[in-house]
């Protein structure tokens, strides 16, 4: 009967084997078919790839001439560009040495074009002008007597920047040898599987070509012959091709015949009209496939053997262990009564827990420690006792009782208990036993430890830890010093040869702030870093404090400085102890200056902006005025604004803008506010002036504002109309202000532009 049960149990085994076996292989198979498709894709993504760099150097070859052009663009900066000016430039340029271009042309805004062979052509409809006046440079083709021609072009700017013209040079494609370096760089035919390389522009005709049937002139000669690979691609038609390089999308197909299995992949060239055609012969992403199918073969065989040899080793080792354990068993018991011995004279509370009657026996007086009631207790009734003041210790120690039965050989846990009235930090450590068959012995041993010191102290480390952790992040230096003692502590500054550098805190910080902070911030930094000043913060409850200032090396360099003091009480309570930690912010402060200026004033012109200025106003407003003086309110209209845009263009309109609150900053005071509200739009506010010197200034004022603006035998003059409200008290707000103002600007833009009107 033994021997039949052991007959069924090794073919039960067996069965399991090969189940798993089979599982296992299917699973490799599916994994190869994966991994097979992904290397299919990674092909292709090669193919992209490769297209993607010969692309780059294409456009690299064609960057030397945009750079030739656009260097001699610059020298026509400041020219007009006319006829007889444009002549001359381009027969300096025809004798310039090395040039490839077989001629030059520039042509104006207006598309009349000046070549350097004489002639006057119109260019408006060409896409290389359109393109270049865009701000852009610009490559496309042309074909003169059987020859294609390449056209580089580059915006030619003015003074202002604004492009006023196209320099554009002319050149046979062949010429450039923009396949050349790709030929050096890919061997077609070769290894990489590259049937042909050609430059075509977006109607598809062949510019270049390189391999490939030379009967073929265009793409759509390509084509022809040729069926697309419905399977692999979306693009199915020579139509689809022809759309998408008008569009200037990336594209990649595959096409086949009898002959020929190609991918092609057609790649734009930046700044210009030409498409990039690689195609490459897709028996070479195939041969890598079936490289890859046949390793994958021999790596399942190998994975399988691997698997049935670790399955023998298993069943060698579980038959050799239990053996183990059985010995292990007998050692146990007759070991029982000498850890009792050990258990009575250790310093740990030993205990045993029956998994079974779940019962807690202790094999030492310690137990008497934790408040427990008696040598033996119910693992329930400790339960419950825990419920009371820790839940999350309770699951801890069920989670410790759970484990006899979940075969785990030992498990430690901590908990956090409160013991007549006081927290304690306890360490539970439990070692399982089991018999010879596995199943979960009556007894397992365990040890309960008091670690509350050591788990106090640990706490207090990784606190101070984290506190200088966090302190000294991003610092370029810091200081600890003893503040009652006048002491530096540690110093991160210190080199070990300057004497001032290890005196007291006082003579250190005097030291620092001579040598270092600039001097408009001494004053202050030594007042806040004083002994006196942290003192008087800490009895006040601020512990932490930031001073920012500028500093200045001795190279003249000039930046700013964040300095974060924090106080505490040293250990025993005695001492002030202070961190000063210094950190670089310069580069934060520079652009939070910078917003706050973009925020206060117009871009343009420089005057305060309406939300800015009206703060200032209303602020200056609360103040009291001195006896005999008032404030002044002007509304300002600029008078011809939009006839100066239309006539001279926005350029010189921006122009008379800016010199409009130049002339008004230079004929007011430094505290009188000047702002820009919008468009042609100002507000000039007088403060504390006297009522006779208003009409004064306003009359000043208005004959510097009348400017002759001209351009082109054109010309126009602007002038200023204003309206006025005198300000004698504080009790108008600022929209009251300006509602009087603007009617008052109003009967002058009505009456008389370029005068001046007070409000009732």
């Amino acid at each position: 009967m033994r021997e039949r049960l052991k007959k069924n149990k090794l073919l039960s085994y067996i069965l399991i084997l090969i189940c798993v076996t089979t599982f296992l292989a299917l699973a490799l198979y599916d994994f190869s078919a994966i991994l097979i498709k992904n290397e299919q894709k990674r092909g292709i993504e090669d193919i992209k790839n490769l297209s993607r760099k010969n692309c780059q150097i294409i456009e690299n070859e064609i960057q030397q001439y945009f750079v030739v052009l656009e260097k001699d663009a610059v020298a026509l900066k400041e020219e007009d560009i006319t006829a007889e000016r444009c002549t001359e430039f381009l027969s300096r340029m025809e004798e310039l040495p090395g040039m490839d271009f077989t001629r030059f042309g520039i042509a104006d805004k207006n598309g009349q074009a000046q070549m350097s062979t004489g002639e006057s052509i119109q260019v408006q409809d060409q896409s290389f002008f359109r393109q270049a006046m865009s701000g852009n440079r610009y490559i496309t083709d042309s074909k003169e007597n059987e020859e294609f021609q390449a056209i580089v072009a580059v915006p030619v700017t003015g003074a202002d920047d604004s492009v006023k013209g196209v320099l554009f040079g002319e050149l046979p494609i062949n010429s450039m040898m923009l396949l050349e370096s790709l030929r050096e760089r890919e061997d077609v035919e070769g290894e990489s599987g590259i049937k042909a390389i050609c430059l075509t522009n977006t109607d598809g005709t062949y510019l270049l070509k390189h391999g490939g049937e030379k009967r073929e002139k265009s793409i759509e000669d390509t084509l022809r012959s040729l069926k697309f690979d419905e399977e692999n691609t979306n693009i199915t038609d020579k139509s689809q091709v022809l759309q998408g390089m008008e569009n200037g999308e990336e594209m990649m197909f595959s096409v086949l015949n009898i002959s020929r299995n190609e991918i092609v992949m057609l790649t734009p060239v930046e700044n210009s009209s030409w498409y990039l055609y690689e195609a490459v012969n897709r028996e070479v992403i195939e041969r890598e496939v079936k490289y890859y199918q046949k390793d994958m073969l021999f790596l399942t065989v190998k994975i399988l053997i691997l698997f049935i040899g670790l399955i023998a080793v298993y069943v060698y080792y579980n038959v050799k262990e239990r053996k183990k354990i059985q010995t292990l068993y007998r050692e146990l018991s007759m070991n029982e009564e000498i850890y009792r011995i050990v258990a009575e004279r250790s310093n740990l509370c030993i205990f045993t827990f029956d998994g079974i009657e779940k019962k807690i026996y202790f094999m030492n007086e310690k137990y008497k420690e934790f408040g427990l009631p008696g040598q033996c207790i119910e693992l329930s009734w400790l339960l419950k006792e825990m419920e009371k003041n820790n839940l999350s210790a309770m699951h801890r120690v069920v989670r410790v009782a759970e484990s006899v039965y979940d075969y785990v050989p030992e498990i430690e846990r901590e908990l956090f208990v409160k013991i007549q009235g006081k927290n304690r930090f306890l360490r539970v450590r439990l070692v399982n036993l089991f018999d010879k068959q596995k199943l979960v012995s009556p007894h397992s041993i365990g040890m309960l430890e008091d670690i509350t010191q050591k788990k106090e102290n640990q706490m207090m480390m990784k606190r101070e830890q984290d506190f200088r952790k966090s302190l000294l992040s991003d610092c370029m230096g810091y200081l600890e010093v003893n503040i009652t003692e006048d002491r530096v502590i540690e110093n991160s500054f210190d080199s070990g040869t300057s004497d001032q550098m290890r005196g007291t805190f006082t003579q250190l910080i005097a030291f620092y702030v001579s040598k270092k902070v600039l001097p408009e911030y001494k004053e202050d930094v030594l007042l806040r870093m004083s002994r006196q000043a942290i003192q008087e913060c800490f009895e006040t409850g601020i512990y932490d404090t930031v001073l920012e200032y500028q500093t200045q090396e001795a190279d003249g360099n000039v930046y700013w400085i964040a300095c974060n003091i924090r106080v505490k009480k040293s250990e025993d309570q005695k001492e002030l102890i202070a961190y000063l930690v210094y950190r670089n912010i310069d580069k934060r402060k520079k652009q939070q200056m910078k917003l706050e200026k973009e925020a206060t004033y117009d871009t343009l012109t420089g005057a305060f902006k309406r939300q800015p200025a009206k703060e200032r106003i209303q602020k200056k407003m609360q103040e009291s005025l001195p006896q005999g003086c008032c404030h002044a309110f002007l509304l300002l209209d600029m008078d011809n604004f939009k006839k100066l845009n239309d006539t001279l263009g926005h350029m010189c309109g921006d122009q008379a803008l800016i010199n409009f609150v130049k002339i008004a900053k230079e004929n007011c005071r430094r505290q009188d506010i000047v702002c820009r509200l919008g468009g042609d739009e100002f507000i000039i506010f007088l403060e504390s002036t006297v009522e006779d010197a208003v009409e004064k200034k306003i009359q000043s004022l208005q004959e510097k504002f009348r400017v002759t603006y001209e351009k082109d035998g054109k010309s126009v003059t602007v002038s200023a109309s204003i309206g006025v409200v005198m300000i004698y008290d504080n009790t108008r707000s600022f929209e009251e202000l300006y509602a009087l103002a603007d009617k008052a600007l109003y009967r002058v833009k009505t009456s008389k532009k370029g005068t001046y009107c007070f409000a009732d």
